[in-house]
């Protein structure tokens, strides 16, 4: 059984689509859209983007918001299409 959440967008965030074989891939594709973060007044340090094959102890900077998987055409392809919003 599936769970459905609904998620409150306040309409100023921007939303980041990513694309994929893998939801992994997908997920991975819209956070490479999220820009970097200038550090603040007061802190030295940046947020950073896992490199591939990096440890995953980064801390994941969005929240996905929708999910949707599609199959068939030519060959039989397959693609996960995600939406996140930064967090």
């Amino acid at each position: 059984m599936a769970v459905i959440e609904r998620v409150r967008i306040p309409s100023a965030e921007k939303i980041y689509d990513g694309s994929g074989k893998t939801l992994d891939d997908a997920i991975k594709d819209a956070q490479k859209k999220i820009p970097r973060h200038r550090p603040a007044a007061g802190h030295n340090e940046e947020l950073i983007v896992a490199k591939e094959g990096a440890a995953a102890d980064v801390p994941i900077r969005c929240k996905v918001i929708d999910i949707r998987y599609e199959s068939g055409g030519l060959g039989g392809l397959s693609t996960f299409l995600v939406r996140v919003i930064e967090d």
